[in-house]
């Protein structure tokens, strides 16, 4: 009888935690490993959840358990507001089983690199490498970026270099904004010039009439009234009026040449 007595108290804890580590069974919240689903409709967006997104469990108690509908965490959610990053077929995800049902609540709570969905080898062109990866937030996306602020929002960086194919500003752009010491932003009040037309069109037309009439004043003035300009004068005036003429057309050069080739306005 003692030895029945000692088999009764000794539990089988291996078997215990066999019995209850499956779905459905441990209601604690746990972590399973998915893939994707490649269906048109595997990724969609829903007014009242945000994005839905098929999954295909893979290893572990649910291997090969799909399609199971999860919601999308997202980096920054709030009543009306929300900052979008939906994944790619084929993404390998990690899933939240918050109650133990993984048809109750799945939630993917973060995406994995995997030989199908490999990391980007190239930003700008250029290779990415462990030290520049350590060095910088890299965001390489085939889906255009575009985010809305309700309010002004307030870039500062030691330098800012801005890449692309095209650079689209709508609205207005202001340059130069100063803050005062309560922490009040006062915007710039000079509109921008628009330095390809007015060196172009209304300084270039100005400086090749100053330039010309400049080079005319000297002889001009010899053949009007040679007996009233003493000579003295006259060569006097020819040499400045040359002068004049050669700083108008280093002018006009200088300008065209010190337009900026990256800041461009409407």
């Amino acid at each position: 009888m003692a030895s029945q007595s000692r088999q009764r108290r000794n539990i089988d804890m291996g078997r215990l935690r066999e019995a209850l580590r499956g779905p459905d069974v441990d209601t604690r919240v746990w972590l399973a490993t998915a893939t994707v689903d490649n269906d048109p409709d595997a990724i969609r967006w829903e007014a009242e959840s945000g994005w839905i997104v098929d999954v295909t469990f893979y290893g572990g108690p649910l291997d090969g358990d799909g399609p199971v509908a999860c919601r999308l965490a997202a980096t920054y959610a709030a009543a009306g507001a929300t900052r979008s990053d939906p994944p790619s077929g084929g993404d390998e995800v990690i899933v939240s089983i918050t109650d133990g049902d993984p048809n109750s609540n799945p939630i993917i709570v973060a995406r994995l690199h995997n030989q199908s969905v490999p990391p980007p080898a190239l930003i700008f062109g250029l290779p990415i490498t462990e030290v520049t990866a350590l060095l910088a937030h890299i965001l390489v996306s085939p889906l255009g970026l575009q985010e809305e602020y309700a309010l002004p929002a307030r870039l500062k960086a030691l330098s800012w270099l801005l890449e692309g194919v095209s650079l689209a500003l709508a609205g207005t752009v202001a340059l130069g904004v100063t803050t005062l010491p309560d922490g009040s932003v006062v915007p710039p009040t000079q509109p921008m010039l628009r330095g390809a037309d007015f060196t172009g069109a209304t300084l270039g037309q100005l400086l090749t009439a100053l330039n010309t009439f400049a080079l005319a004043l000297g002889p001009a003035i010899a053949l009007l009234a040679p007996a009233a300009v003493p000579a003295p004068a006259v060569t006097a005036l020819g040499t400045a009026a040359t002068a004049l003429g050669n700083a108008l057309t280093s002018f006009q050069a200088a300008a065209v040449a010190n337009l900026s080739t990256r800041v461009v306005g409407e």
